[in-house]
C-alpha cells in the first residue's frame, strides 16, 4: 500500500511543477490512464501528450491528498485540485480517484 500511496503523491507533484520527464518513471510503454471523469489515455506516449498539451494552457497550483482507501486490487485517493480560472481566481474541486 505504501508503495501506491508514493507513487500517486509522486504523480501529484508532478502536475505541481509540471515535470513531463519523469513520467516514464510512473507509466509504463503500455499503460492506460483513465480519468475519474472519463477521457481515457493509452500507452505512455499519449500521457505523455496529454500533459504536455494540458500544461501549455493550465496550471495546477495545489493539489491536497485528503485520504487513501486500498482493497488490495484497487487504490482510491480523495483530493482537492485548485487551478486559476480565467480571471486568475483559485477555484478549488474535490474529486475521488479509484
Amino acid at each position: 500500500m505504501k508503495q501506491r500511496e508514493d507513487t500517486i503523491r509522486k504523480w501529484f507533484s508532478l502536475w505541481l511543477d509540471s515535470r513531463e520527464a519523469e513520467l516514464s518513471d510512473l507509466f509504463t510503454e503500455d499503460a492506460a490512464y483513465i480519468e475519474s471523469w472519463g477521457p481515457e489515455y493509452y500507452g505512455r506516449e499519449m500521457i505523455a501528450r496529454w500533459f504536455r498539451d494540458w500544461h501549455r494552457s493550465g496550471q495546477v497550483l495545489r493539489w491536497d491528498i485528503q485520504e487513501f482507501l486500498d482493497s488490495g486490487k484497487y487504490h482510491r485517493s480523495s483530493l482537492v485540485l485548485s487551478m486559476p480560472d480565467f480571471r486568475g481566481k483559485l477555484q478549488p474541486a474535490s474529486t475521488d480517484c479509484l
